[in-house]
């Protein structure tokens, strides 16, 4: 079934998971493999059903959260998604993706107080985390917080050099933009 998802034959794929279905219903790959098959036939209301349901039965439930998370994504259904990357956060708190998800998810509902919220909570109990201020400089900046931003860059680029050119480009930007061009250089030439 999983080759038959991966060529794309998702009625061969889904015929098959349904016979076996019959014979282990509380097989959390079955279900996991399922919800994919049913999510790219567009059929996201029974993806999301039978990934709920794989929830029940999996040891691994950081993936089925994400997997949870990334269909009300699909469905612009940014509040749930959030719901659900929080709970894959709580399994694994060092998940980069999830970091930049959450953050995605509350740029597209336009709650900038809410994500800055989120990452400070984040960031006191991970405070090294290059991820979390790198996406909190983001919101910042749409927040036009210049200030705030750079700061939140600084800490990334300290926190691990070697991160993300991102971070000294983003941070130049935003340099050049206040017109403090030689800082702006000077960071790009960090690159």
């Amino acid at each position: 079934a999983k080759i038959w998802l991966t060529k794309g034959k998702l009625t061969a794929a889904l015929k098959l998971l349904d016979d076996l279905e019959m014979v282990e219903a509380s097989n959390p790959e079955l279900l996991i493999t399922k919800g994919n098959v049913l999510s790219r036939l567009k059929q996201s209301e029974k993806a999301i059903q039978y990934l709920k349901k794989a929830l029940i039965y999996s040891e691994f439930k950081e993936d089925v959260y994400w997997m949870l998370a990334m269909e009300y994504q699909q469905n612009l259904n940014y509040e749930t998604a959030i719901q659900y990357h929080k709970k894959a956060l709580n399994e694994n708190p060092d998940n980069e993706m999830v970091l930049s998800e959450i953050g995605l998810c509350f740029e597209c509902l336009g709650n900038h107080q809410e994500a800055v919220d989120f990452y400070n909570a984040y960031l006191d109990n991970n405070p090294y985390s290059e991820i979390a201020w790198y996406n909190i400089a983001i919101i910042y900046t749409n927040m036009e917080e210049m200030e705030k931003a750079i700061a939140a860059y600084d800490y990334c680029i300290i926190i691990n050099p070697q991160y993300s050119p991102s971070a000294f480009f983003n941070k130049a930007s935003l340099l050049a933009i206040q017109g403090k061009y030689e800082e702006a250089i000077e960071t790009l030439s960090l690159i």
